[in-house]
């Protein structure tokens, strides 16, 4: 059996669950340039419709677009996108 390292995901949420931390790092790669783009934005605190403006886009496109992110990389919210491991933000992204 393969040894994995997890990592807890917000840990005083009720539905806390753990998650290979080297899928996580995976699953950040597997994101479009412009799903990165929308998760980092999302990060800083923008509204949907704040990085629609900033994107060029409408906020239903960011909005499909935070759906697809929160599916790859198994979060349900912004809440558990800060929480996971290797996040899209420029300082914490190694590429």
């Amino acid at each position: 059996m393969k040894d994995e390292r997890y990592v807890l995901i917000e840990q005083d949420a009720p539905a806390a669950r753990a998650v290979p931390e080297m899928t996580a790092a995976h699953a950040w790669r597997s994101l479009t340039a412009a799903e990165r783009e929308v998760a980092t934005l999302a990060e800083s605190g923008l509204s949907t419709r704040a990085i629609a403006e900033r994107r060029g886009t409408s906020p239903r496109t960011v909005a499909r677009q935070l759906t697809s992110i929160y599916t790859k990389l198994g979060a349900r919210s912004r809440r558990e996108l800060l929480a996971l491991p290797g996040r899209a933000g420029p300082a914490r992204s190694g590429s």
